[in-house]
């Protein structure tokens, strides 16, 4: 009974060892190009960015608006493509 169960319990260690590498390995989108791969198909997007960057204390402070548009007046940030590529986006900015 033992016997049987140590293939599987190896099996379930690899897996849980190769899960976390799996995720560390994933890239990150570069380009907007990538970024844009994560709105839905069949529409045309405009995505505006805009921002200052504050250097009166030394550092850089970066504040900006990234705003995302189909052509309809309806509201899609809190939907879940917006807020994806607009995640994306503000990762390739900073």
């Amino acid at each position: 009974m033992i016997r049987a169960r140590v293939p599987a319990l190896i099996l379930v260690g690899a897996v849980l060892i190769a899960a976390p590498l799996a995720i560390a390995t994933e890239q990150a989108p570069k380009t907007f190009q990538q970024c844009g791969a994560l709105l839905p198909p069949g529409k045309v997007y405009n995505f505006h960015i805009s921002g200052t960057i504050d250097m009166t204390n030394g550092t850089p402070l970066l504040h900006g608006e990234l705003m995302v548009d189909d052509g309809t007046q309806i509201d899609r940030r809190q939907e879940q493509p917006s807020a994806a590529f607009s995640k994306c986006i503000s990762a390739l900015v900073k």
